[in-house]
């Protein structure tokens, strides 16, 4: 797959959400991640390059027409978390661990539409205490 709009074009983002893709980088990795929901898509996708090796796409697990998503990039494990609101209004969790993506517990069950942003931070545990 190649990097352009027209990629994502041709796959018809869902025009329903607020927040239909987002991006993140990964410094720990070198890994660029761009997730989406593509318009009426069982699952939501990835497209995913590291470094200077070919792109990958694959979809997440559990993921349904979204109204939005966020993705991040964990500072500290180069791991990327994901967070969307499903078209049942769930807010799922999501976690690529470098392999793959595992679906973490449910979030939120129906939740309203009205969110104009959603962020979230990630904390580093320190084991030695």
């Amino acid at each position: 797959p190649t990097w352009d709009a027209a990629y994502f074009h041709a796959n018809n983002l869902e025009t329903g959400a607020a927040r239909a893709f987002d991006a993140a980088w990964s410094s720990q990795t070198n890994t660029l991640m761009v997730v989406y929901a593509g318009q009426n898509a069982t699952n939501h996708s990835y497209i995913m390059r590291q470094g200077t090796s070919a792109a990958t796409t694959g979809t997440l697990p559990a993921t349904t027409n979204g109204q939005w998503c966020v993705l991040d990039a964990d500072p500290f494990t180069g791991d990327f978390v994901y967070v969307s609101l499903d078209k049942a209004l769930d807010v799922n969790m999501h976690r690529w661990d470098g392999v793959s993506w595992t679906l973490l517990p449910l979030l939120e069950t129906n939740s309203p539409t009205s969110y104009s942003t959603v962020d979230f931070a990630f904390r580093r545990l320190n084991p030695g205490l």
